[in-house]
């Protein structure tokens, strides 16, 4: 089950990148689901002139690390393709980026 803090974490992520001019897909009501990458969907696929963000949000640190990693070598892979998490507090507010 999503918790509340996640859903409004992966919203908030996903409208600021659209207000900023990015294409959004977002793994949240309202928004266009993001393609799966390697068997896994992230919370966020962002693209704007050639560039691309893959952006999973979370409200544990050590909570799928696996899929992280996925991302992390699909990014390295890509040209112009970043990977970048999220962690979120109990309001879905961000409190610590990793990559």
């Amino acid at each position: 089950m999503v918790s509340k803090a996640h859903q409004a974490g992966v919203k908030r992520t996903a409208s600021e990148h659209e207000n900023d001019g990015w294409n959004v897909r977002a793994e949240a009501s309202g928004w266009t689901q993001p393609p799966t990458i390697a068997g896994r969907r992230p919370d966020v696929l962002a693209t704007k002139r050639g560039s691309r963000r893959v952006i999973e949000v979370e409200t544990d640190a050590h909570a799928h690390q696996g899929q992280h990693e996925t991302f992390r070598r699909h990014a390295a892979q890509k040209t112009n393709t970043i990977f970048i998490g999220y962690i979120v507090d109990s309001a879905g507010r961000r409190i610590e980026r990793f990559e």
